[in-house]
């Protein structure tokens, strides 16, 4: 019995199979199998995985009989997988060398369901450049040192999870034991699954490890599973999302989850989707009934859910799809209004004590910011960018300053940019003034 079972659609893969299968062949860990499943295709796919079969007899290949779609594939490929633990991946994507070995190593040092490792999507003619993704110290502390649960999460932490099962590692029992499957959809067919198994999973953890270990091939060709990119598909795998939930008495725990990931996935659609037409025609489904739905079916739990996230979904039926609202990156909006006493304490602190805060950074997060506090009554004595192009420009109601101009006459900087506080506290150094990262302050995990 191999250690994983690699599970691969493929339909028309031929242009890309041979980099995909040898990125696993190529794997520092060997014991697996790969499972391939030609889904009808008309190309030579087939043909290329029996010549690698010939050679690696871990290779075991199934053909459909007609072309059933990637659902019906990933399904049948747990059918046939003998591995404790399950990975899947595309037939024009490619693994990190070291990525079985690593996920390995996770799941056999915690009594963990889903190990979860960096992913990414890049350009075709990339997909073999090394990446990493740095994080801060906080995450790291925060998913990749110890097994969590979803709950033990905020709901808005679990929009950081893809709904892509190719960057995770998943324990076959578990799978087996809750029947997961993948939902037959012509796209998204994937979400059901992953949304499933991350809430209803014993424990769950990051890996430790920044080199990216998934690279999605961007491409765009009729001969993907997913080219037919319908945003109704969204909305089945979420309603089916939750009747099961509700079925398996989850709902009352995982209400709230839910409707966060709701949200963000339906705002989704429209950003990724470019068929206009069909853009809006769901947006009218959505106005009309599609909301309704959702929250009837939560019935006394949707009134639970917080204020922020009710008054967001049901801009879908209050606003005029023409405004584009859902455009707007709703991430620091969640966690100011979560965060509203410590700000109105901080302000009530500095007005008391005489001191002037100023508001260093004056991009997306910095107008973000300095338009929440400004509806909730408040105000700064400066807006300071470094950016002489922004200096001498307006934002709501303030001059953009240079550091010079201002730094005497403040005693708090809140720096809203993500990347630029430990640049600050360099400039500022030897100056009496406190410096604060507001992404620290709201407690925001990057």
């Amino acid at each position: 019995m191999p250690a994983i079972s690699i599970i691969m659609p493929l339909y028309n893969a031929s242009k890309y199979l041979e980099d995909s299968i040898l990125s696993i062949q190529r794997q520092v860990f060997k014991d697996f199998e790969l499972i391939c499943i030609d889904d009808g295709s008309s190309d030579d796919t087939l043909k290329i995985l029996k010549r690698f079969q010939e050679k690696d007899k871990r290779i075991r290949i199934y053909v459909n009989e007609e072309r059933r779609g990637a659902a019906y594939s990933r399904n049948r490929g747990m059918h046939y997988a003998n591995g404790m633990y399950l990975s899947f991946l595309d037939g024009d994507d490619i693994f990190d060398e070291a990525m079985l070995e690593k996920a390995y190593q996770a799941m056999e040092q915690h009594p963990i369901d889903i190990v979860i490792f960096e992913y990414k999507h890049v350009a075709s003619e990339y997909i073999n450049h090394k990446q990493f993704i740095s994080h801060s110290r906080e995450y790291i502390d925060r998913y990749c040192r110890q097994p969590f649960s979803i709950k033990e999460l905020m709901p808005e932490e679990f929009i950081k999870i893809s709904s892509s099962p190719c960057n995770k590692l998943l324990r076959r029992k578990f799978i087996e034991d809750n029947e997961l499957e993948f939902q037959t959809l012509s796209c998204a067919n994937d979400m059901y699954f992953v949304c499933m198994a991350v809430m209803l999973a014993c424990k769950i953890i990051f890996l430790d490890d920044n080199r990216v270990m998934v690279y999605a091939r961007d491409h765009f060709e009729p001969t993907r599973i997913s080219y037919k990119r319908d945003p109704m598909c969204t909305y089945m795998a979420l309603e089916k999302i939750q009747k099961e939930l509700i079925e398996r008495n989850k709902f009352g725990e995982l209400y709230n989850y839910f409707y966060y990931r709701a949200y963000f996935n339906l705002k989704n659609t429209f950003l990724i989707n470019t068929e206009e037409n069909d853009k809006k025609a769901f947006y009218d489904f959505l106005k009309k009934e599609g909301i309704d739905r959702l929250r009837n079916s939560g019935g006394e739990y949707y009134k639970k859910v917080d204020e922020y996230m009710r008054t967001r979904l049901e801009c879908f039926e209050n606003m005029d799809y023409a405004s584009k609202w859902y455009d707007s990156n709703d991430t620091l909006k969640i966690n100011l209004y979560r965060n509203k006493k410590r700000i109105l304490d901080l302000f009530i602190m500095c007005k008391t004590n005489g001191m002037n805060i100023g508001i260093w950074g004056a991009g997306y997060y910095g107008e973000a910011f300095l338009n929440y506090i400004q509806q909730i009554g408040l105000s700064v004595y400066a807006v300071i960018d470094k950016s002489k192009d922004k200096q001498g420009y307006e934002l709501l109601g303030y001059k953009i300053c240079s550091p010079e101009d201002v730094c005497d006459d403040v005693q708090l900087i809140i720096v809203t940019g993500i990347s630029i506080y430990e640049e600050v506290l360099k400039e500022l150094d030897g100056r009496d003034i406190e410096v604060i990262s507001l992404c620290k302050f709201l407690n925001m995990i990057v």
